[in-house]
């Protein structure tokens, strides 16, 4: 075999070693490719975006690959034509450089910002983050409705957010007192020295300018939220009781004392804790109701 025929068929080799090559190259980045396009997000620009230089390096790399298998072709049936073999080196070697360049081309936008290949805006918040952001803006309540104010936690008017709450209340989906009746708690609130009481018994729904409550109640006063239970975890004791009742008279509430340990009284079978209400002009003293100092 002469150094000619040598020199062809080396060539021929190397050409089908590239065909070869670049088939698995471009099966390969293709399959990629695809499935990237597929999981960007076009219902943003970045998304848009993204899907469009996908699509760009798809082409780009089909177009490289037809081009040096037309030009192994060529150089196959170029029957010893120098021309037609230089021609066909030219575009396979034109092809590489394409090759190359495209995913040289990857390589910068990778590393300028790579949000822009997963179209990520950079600011993508996950199903757990958007989960826990729908729900707070359902829970955002409105901190007056009427003449009903929201008070605890969450409450963001007049100090109403110092007005303790029972674990059965903040539970709730927000609680909610006649104004009136707020401001005089938040003046209780702020008293020391009265233990660790909260409001049992509040508003928790407001519907149709009325208040409902967690339990049906007699007292009308309930259903229009001037009025409100506390109490104590236990007993208090009489001295803390003692202290409550006048802390609350100052505050402007006529009490009922549901702890008294005097059966004979109507209250003592009534419930277990305070029944708070502004003061009313025919509240008498008849130890169970406590009225407020005028």
């Amino acid at each position: 075999m002469n150094l000619k025929k040598f020199c062809c068929m080396k060539t021929i080799k190397s050409v089908l070693l590239i065909v070869i090559i670049c088939t698995i190259l471009s099966s390969f980045m293709l399959s990629s490719m695809t499935v990237f396009a597929a999981q960007a997000v076009a219902k943003t620009p970045a998304g848009l975006i993204s899907v469009l230089i996908w699509w760009a390096f798809r082409l780009a790399g089909i177009l490289a690959f037809v081009m040096i298998v037309y030009a192994g072709f060529q150089y196959l049936v170029s029957g010893g034509n120098t021309a037609q073999q230089k021609d066909a080196q030219e575009r396979i070697m034109n092809a590489i450089i394409g090759l190359v360049l495209l995913f040289a081309f990857y390589i910068i936008l990778y590393t300028i910002n790579p949000d822009i290949l997963s179209g990520s805006s950079g600011t993508t918040i996950s199903s757990s983050e958007e989960s826990t952001a729908e729900e707070t803006q359902e829970e955002i309540k409105p901190q007056q409705s009427g003449d009903f104010v929201l008070i605890g936690t969450g409450a963001t008017l007049d100090n109403y957010d110092s007005i303790p709450l029972s674990s059965e209340l903040l539970s709730k989906d927000g609680v909610y007192i006649d104004k009136e009746t707020a401001d005089k708690l938040v003046i209780l609130a702020a008293e020391q020295d009265l233990g660790n009481w909260a409001v049992t018994e509040a508003c928790t729904e407001i519907s149709n300018g009325k208040c409902i409550t967690t339990i049906d109640h007699q007292s009308i006063c309930h259903s229009l939220g001037t009025c409100v239970d506390v109490g104590y975890s236990g007993d208090p004791g009489e001295i803390i009781s003692n202290a409550f009742i006048d802390a609350a008279n100052q505050a402007g509430f006529d009490v009922i004392d549901e702890y008294t340990n005097d059966t004979s009284l109507w209250c003592s079978s009534s419930g277990s804790g305070f029944h708070l209400e502004p003061s009313k002009s025919n509240c008498t003293n008849d130890g169970c109701w406590f009225c407020a100092s005028t």
